[in-house]
């Protein structure tokens, strides 16, 4: 959606800064020479200034992305209505049609039409209208109540008054263009999005299924065909070492904070489930996130020592920003030593009587020179 709001906000900014430069440059071009123009310069350049300072207000509000309620246009549309019929008395008779040099009357509508651009189409409609009787007006009292006068009237009217519509009728179209389609790319974008992780789902599956048939598949085979001895201590430790991967494997993806620990758990309460007592110390230190292979590259060497623990086990976790040290002690035999098959974890094991310890340290991979 913010996205949708983006492409709205744009082709509205785009269109409120055409009308803002019709609005300042013809301001400039024709209104203030028509001010200075009259018998009263001092007077015209007064209304010239009071017509700028409502043309900024209403800019200013307008551009700061106000001008939704009816403060502005209860501030601007009076004197801009009032300015109409200002002008009026300040021009001295003429053979032209008395509309004609009054600039405002003209003027007046494109500030009405940003002083209403967050507003409705009826109301600038209504500004044009009440504008239009206003300069009847001024026809009447200027007594030129006949067929021309009110003909020029009529066009002089409906120009003032089409062409801000327009403007405002083809800014809010292109709006509603722009807003549909942005909504559309937005939704493509979605289906998109849910199709590649349909995609990374089915492919997550695929490969946990690989993974339960390189763990298990084996060994239920030589089970099943007698070639191995479930009464073997070797025997035993491949069985642990699988229900273990197993646990880990149906937790690896679950969403929680510290995924490392999970899985840790995991491992832990494979092992407690045959007996063993296992202490997972809480972590030391923020773990930072890891890759999946570099988890299970941590969780490997306590998962094997976790299988061949006699009675009790401890595991412990220290972190920070660059390493991870994932150790664990416990009345175990030696496991069969397998290094890391991951690069940036190294593996130790230490024996001290009927204690083993293992440690396996993640760090920060060097960048490369």
């Amino acid at each position: 959606m913010s996205s949708v709001s983006t492409v709205r906000d744009r082709f509205d900014q785009g269109a409120l800064g055409a009308a803002l430069l019709i609005v300042f440059a013809w301001h400039l071009a024709n209104d203030l020479p028509a001010s200075l123009a009259m018998p009263n310069r001092t007077a015209g350049l007064a209304l010239w200034l009071a017509f700028t300072v409502l043309a900024l207000i209403s800019s200013w509000v307008i551009l700061r992305g106000g001008g939704q309620g009816p403060a502005l246009p209860v501030l601007v549309i009076p004197p801009l209505l009032a300015g109409v019929v200002a002008t009026a008395l300040l021009l001295p008779p003429t053979d032209q049609h008395v509309l004609q040099p009054n600039w405002w009357f003209a003027s007046g509508s494109w500030v009405a039409l940003i002083a209403l651009w967050r507003r409705s189409l009826w109301e600038i409609v209504l500004y044009g209208v009440v504008n239009t009787l206003i300069g009847l007006g001024i026809v009447i009292a200027d007594d030129h109540v006949d067929a021309a006068g009110l003909g020029q009237l009529l066009v002089l009217g409906h120009g003032v008054c089409i062409i801000p519509v327009a403007l405002f009728v083809g800014c809010r179209m292109l709006v509603d263009v722009g807003r549909g389609t942005a909504s559309t790319q937005a939704a493509q974008a979605r289906t998109a999005t849910l199709r590649l992780a349909a995609e990374a789902v089915a492919t997550a599956r695929a490969r946990r299924y690989e993974m339960v048939q390189e763990t298990v598949s084996a060994l239920l085979g030589e089970i099943a065909s007698g070639r191995i001895d479930l009464h073997e201590p070797a025997t035993q430790q491949r069985i642990r070492v699988a229900v273990a991967r197993l646990r880990r494997l149906m937790v690896e993806t679950d969403d929680v904070p510290e995924a490392l620990i999970h899985e840790l758990r995991a491992c832990a309460d494979a092992a407690e489930r045959r007996g063993v007592e296992v202490d997972l110390q809480a972590p030391v230190g923020s773990i930072p996130a890891l890759l999946l292979a570099e988890r299970h590259a941590l969780t490997e060497p306590i998962i094997r020592v976790l299988a061949a623990t006699e009675t009790h086990a401890r595991v412990t976790t220290v972190s920070n920003a660059e390493e991870v040290v994932v150790a664990v002690i416990a009345d175990a035999a030696m496991p069969p030593l397998m290094p890391s098959d991951h690069g940036t974890v190294r593996v130790n094991y230490d024996m001290e009587g009927d204690l083993l310890w293992a440690q396996a340290r993640w760090s920060v991979p060097s960048p490369p020179r």
